[in-house]
């Protein structure tokens, strides 16, 4: 498991405010492009995330809807580096709006990544 307290900013990494298993030693995820859209009535964003870690990197693919207070939805290894280079896995990914530290700021949303994650 881990849990991110995610602010939408590109350029800068969200930090990592709890990390377990495979996940331990993870410190940032950085948002490496992300797509919103909407259908019916319901807004759906994609993207690509990068985790950086004590032992590699990961990449992390997702979809999720947003549903209030935030969002739900799947992500899925799709790269990595170092001891993660071959792994693979995936998992439910929530976000929620009112968690997020500062709360109210545009874009932060409080998500968790939970799912299994083999390194080879």
């Amino acid at each position: 498991m881990m849990t991110v307290n995610t602010i939408a900013a590109p350029t800068r990494g969200s930090p990592v405010v709890d990390a377990t298993g495979v996940f331990a030693g993870c410190t940032t995820v950085t948002d490496q492009g992300v797509d919103e859209t909407s259908r019916h009535g319901t807004i759906i964003f994609s993207g690509v995330k990068l985790v950086s870690c004590q032992w590699g990197t990961l990449l992390l693919a997702y979809t999720v809807d947003k549903k209030p207070p935030g969002t739900q939805g799947s992500w899925r290894v799709v790269g990595g580096s170092d001891t993660y280079a071959r792994a693979h896995g995936g998992g439910q990914l929530t976000g929620n709006y009112t968690l997020c530290n500062p709360m109210g700021t545009a874009g932060c949303v409080l998500d968790s990544y939970i799912g299994l994650i083999s390194p080879e």
